[in-house]
């Protein structure tokens, strides 16, 4: 009779002790999203995506100087005051 209690001891902590390891990872929060921008280009062009828009931004780098996209250089994601 004191073996069956053990094994429904035993039996009764290993599913709780399941249950907790199963609660703790459901409630982790989502990890953050590495990698949002991407550059990329060749020698005369250059780009820069948002991943997570679909944004893009452009911009011919002339031998003469001057720029076809103005927002290129500008900041991509709101400074936070």
């Amino acid at each position: 009779m004191n073996n069956h209690q053990d094994i429904k001891s035993g039996l009764l902590c290993f599913c709780l002790g399941v249950g907790v390891v199963l609660a703790i990872g459901a409630v982790s929060p989502p990890h953050k999203a590495l990698g949002r921008f991407e550059i990329g280009g060749t020698g005369a062009h250059g780009m820069v995506i948002d991943t997570m828009t679909g944004q893009v931004w452009s911009k011919y780098f002339s031998p003469i100087g001057g720029s076809i996209d103005d927002g290129f250089t500008s900041p991509k994601v709101p400074t936070i005051p």
